[in-house]
């Protein structure tokens, strides 16, 4: 069976961990991995653009003026599209962008980039990546002993606040936790770093 090393902070290989052949040998399907990443962005958006159309306008509803007599082209109302303040035509509407996919095709497509990130030597796993104090300096000490020169996506098994308040500052370096990896953070960094006990829990999702 596969193993995968596991190193200290140094970079240096501690003991290793079983990958199983099955894993590796997982297919990849793109079209899984773009519906799953288009419904994540969908999700996102908030869709609280709003503007108010002619029926909206609060206004009091008497002719701007009388419609013979003055010269002027006949006016009904002032909350016409045409005039200032006025509704809006076609303008944005609140609405959901929400997409819903099956919970097995969200599965599968983070098992897929998951292998990629493990086929591709990709994937680092720390056996522990604690701080005692939340200096970026010294995380990112802990980065360059690991060769890390890209963006990295840092999978923590629980909340850590040290860690965390000392990944912030680096731009290309985003810490989440194990229960809430997504395909899309997965794919937009370079390098997986997790934790042993991160990459534990990532495997019983991927099971």
């Amino acid at each position: 069976m596969p193993t995968l090393d596991i190193v200290d902070k140094n970079g240096k290989a501690v003991s290793t961990v079983e990958v199983t052949k099955e894993l590796l040998a997982f297919k990849t399907n793109p079209k899984v991995v773009r519906d799953a990443v288009a419904a994540l962005m969908a999700n996102r958006r908030r869709g609280t653009a709003h503007t108010k159309i002619k029926k909206e306008i609060n206004f009091s509803g008497a002719r701007p003026w009388r419609q013979k007599g003055t010269g002027r082209a006949r006016a009904a109302e002032r909350n016409s599209p045409l005039w200032r303040k006025g509704g809006v035509v076609f303008g944005p509407r609140n609405r959901d962008f929400s997409i819903d996919i099956p919970k097995k095709v969200k599965a599968s497509a983070l098992k897929q980039v998951v292998v990629e990130k493990l086929n591709s030597k990709s994937l680092i796993v720390v056996d522990s990546l604690e701080l005692e104090k939340p200096k970026t300096k010294d995380f990112n000490m802990i980065l360059e002993n690991l060769k890390i020169e890209e963006s990295a996506l840092v999978v923590l098994a629980k909340k850590d606040e040290v860690l965390e308040k000392a990944a912030r500052n680096l731009p290309n370096v985003k810490v989440v936790h194990a229960s809430d990896l997504n395909t899309y953070d997965t794919l937009a960094y370079k390098k997986l770093v997790a934790t042993k006990e991160a990459f534990e829990v990532i495997m019983k999702r991927l099971a």
